[in-house]
């Protein structure tokens, strides 16, 4: 298993379905339908933003076009944001269904979004035939649901157990079947797509027609979903670390960055805020970081006092925001940190205090010096790396050991570049300012690759650590036959 293909291994195939509708291959029909359709949006900046980071999508015309295994009295449950509201009462329609009602999810936490930053989707209702009281698809009426349910979100689009429920009681003798399902919830629900083998209510399994990637090992595995980390970026720069985590399929809800040029750059390619704050103010940035509620805090440490060009273990300017970061991390008390320098930081004076604060704080240490070019990054330039987790024992990531990197089989540069700098940022990369800040700006960036094969590892980890013994033995089972 190479580390390129790792993030297919640990999060579900990104390639998009057909944009031909697909087949449900499903006997019978169904008189409750609960869907929650893999909408497209434009409005992402960058490929790392597209929605197809997390899930494959449909065009609105292929989803209009798919035959539902419907009864001709049935209700139909589906999901909106609230820029799909049109295409949601379209698709309703094209299904056969007349719409009624919706409610609403308060997910308590704000995400991204263009007229407002979206907190809430819609849960639209619509009816075919006979529904209701004296129909013959009856509602179960005696009971009164409220419209609005409050719920923090969790994983990237997945929706509370709680509306199963509501369904169930509402239609206590419907015949149930959710479409683009994850997970089947219960016994009493068939199953269609591509993160599920399809399944009728009587459990049998039928082939799917959607094209997508394999189900990856891990995911199929594990008995619970997979984990959603939530990541800030301390001293983001123009957001090497962040596109690197964003890419492995974390969710960066934030980051701090207090010089002009770096914070605009940052800003004109990610979604999430930007904030422009000295983080040597150690009581403000928590006051800042805290409501985000990140699991992981990652930092790129500037390197000036570090290097052999600066006044190297010496303690200068730059180097205390090593400090500052090691207090922002222990006050907000994140999961996972991540601590990125040169090689010589691992030995300085400078790094021995915060490290002891971690340490005293409760986390386990994983101190590691990586090579870019075994990561798929044109350079050689050595970085060190910082990994905490919250009480866990130093070197608990064992994964770097049976998870080989990847070489990049092509030139190496000895040192930081201009070319390969910025070579290391996708095509679609948007720099701004002059010559000289973007230079700058590409030389000071920690490469996305190695940002992502951080991440993947701390995500790999995440999951075992809470992998069932059994679940445990057969990740690794499939590891050793080459599965993933």
């Amino acid at each position: 298993m190479s580390t390129k293909n790792l993030s297919n291994v640990l999060h579900f195939g990104v390639s998009a379905y057909n944009q031909s509708a697909p087949v449900i291959n499903l006997t019978g029909t169904y008189s409750v339908i609960y869907a929650d359709p893999p909408w497209q949006y434009d409005f992402a900046k960058t490929n790392s933003r597209s929605i197809e980071a997390h899930y494959p999508t449909l065009t609105l015309d292929a989803i209009k076009a798919m035959q539902i295994p419907v009864s001709d009295d049935a209700v139909l449950f589906m999901w909106a944001t609230a820029p799909k509201l049109p295409e949601a009462i379209e698709v309703m329609r094209a299904w056969g269904f007349t719409y009624k009602s919706c409610g609403v999810w308060d997910k308590e936490i704000m995400g991204q979004g263009y007229w407002f930053r979206g907190q809430h989707e819609l849960l639209l209702i619509g009816t075919r035939g006979s529904v209701g009281s004296n129909g013959k698809l009856q509602v179960a009426w005696q009971r009164s649901e409220r419209s609005v349910y409050r719920e923090r979100r969790t994983q990237h689009s997945k929706k509370p157990g709680y509306y199963y429920e509501l369904i169930e009681r509402m239609f206590p003798n419907g015949n149930y079947l959710e479409l683009f399902a994850r997970d089947r919830f219960n016994e009493k629900w068939a199953v269609w797509g591509n993160e599920v083998e399809t399944t009728d209510a009587t459990g049998g399994t039928v082939l799917s027609s959607v094209t997508a990637e394999p189900v990856n090992v891990m995911r199929k595995v594990l008995s619970s979903n997979p984990p959603y980390l939530r990541v800030v970026d301390l001293f983001a720069g123009c957001g090497g670390m962040s596109l690197g985590f964003q890419n492995a399929g974390f969710d960066v809800v934030g980051a701090f960055e207090s010089w002009s040029p770096a914070a605009d750059c940052y800003a004109a390619n990610f979604q999430h805020p930007v904030h422009r704050v000295d983080l040597s103010d150690v009581s403000e940035a928590v006051s800042l970081i805290s409501p985000l509620f990140p699991d992981v805090i990652v930092g790129g440490i500037p390197h000036m006092d570090f290097s052999q060009g600066g006044r190297r273990f010496l303690g200068g300017a730059n180097a205390a925001v090593t400090m500052s970061f090691a207090e922002i991390v222990t006050k907000v008390r994140p999961r996972y940190f991540v601590m990125e320098s040169v090689p010589r930081a691992s030995k300085s004076k400078v790094y021995a205090e915060p490290r002891q604060l971690f340490k005293a704080a409760g986390y386990g240490l994983q101190e590691t010096v990586l090579n870019p070019s075994h990561c798929g990054v044109p350079q050689r330039n050595k970085r060190f790396f910082c990994i905490g987790c919250l009480n866990a024992d130093d070197n608990f990531m064992s994964f770097f050991d049976f998870m080989p990197f990847f070489n990049f089989h092509g030139k190496s540069e000895p040192k930081i570049a201009m070319r390969p700098a910025i070579e290391a940022f996708p095509s679609d990369f948007i720099w701004t300012g002059g010559e000289a800040e973007t230079t700058l700006m590409a030389q000071s960036a920690l490469p996305a690759k190695m940002a992502e094969f951080i991440a993947t590892n701390i995500y790999n980890h995440c999951v075992v650590s809470t992998a069932s013994p059994k679940e445990l033995r057969a990740i690794m089972c499939n590891i050793g036959k080459g599965r993933a």
